[in-house]
């Protein structure tokens, strides 16, 4: 097969998808039944940006099809984001860390938990700093379909400034294969002209 022309940063046992060369993830770290991947490398992007995988998360491993894990989710009629994770440390950190009950903040009607109260400081100060784009939802879904879907845990990518979540694997890898297509910097651009 010829080589493909995408720039990788530590490739660990790369295997090329659409013309961009991912990391086949390895467990890292196992948190209350969890495990984390984080495979240590990143693509660039036809832009130019670099997409970090490093967001994938897969619950109850034995499980061979996990069921996914909806970024946002409905609790005593309060719209909770990120599952109760914070998202102070998922962007600064790229670290799935639980969010407390006392370092909750609601932002444009959706709750938020924070890890402690530095970190609810910071995201009080600017929200849009950390928040998925589009709260979680699925930016493919919205600009290829026009369709408003909740983008799952486990489908996840950081690209530029920002982490991006998807409904389905097809819709991850449209995006990994096109980021500045559908991504927040593109249609800050657009909003602006």
């Amino acid at each position: 097969m010829p080589e493909q022309e995408s720039t990788v940063v530590e490739p660990e046992e790369a295997v090329v998808v659409q013309e961009h060369a991912v990391a086949e993830p390895k467990p890292t770290v196992a948190v209350q039944q969890s495990i984390l991947f984080e495979p240590k490398m990143a693509v660039v992007a036809e832009s130019g940006m670099t997409v970090d995988t490093k967001f994938t998360r897969i619950d109850e491993a034995e499980d061979p099809d996990p069921p996914f894990t909806m970024t946002l989710r409905r609790d005593s009629g309060r719209r909770i984001g990120l599952d109760g994770y914070c998202p102070v440390s998922l962007s600064t950190e790229s670290k799935w860390v639980r969010g407390e009950a006392e370092f909750q903040y609601e932002y444009q009607r959706v709750s938020y938990s924070l890890s402690s109260a530095k970190e609810l400081k910071s995201f009080i100060a600017d929200p849009e700093k950390y928040i998925p784009y589009l709260h979680g939802c699925d930016p493919v879904a919205l600009g290829n379909d026009n369709r408003v879907q909740i983008g799952a845990i486990e489908l996840g990518a950081a690209y530029g400034k920002r982490v991006y979540f998807f409904a389905s694997e097809r819709n991850r890898a449209a995006f990994l294969k096109a980021p500045q297509r559908f991504s927040a910097e593109r249609n800050t651009v657009a909003n602006t002209q």
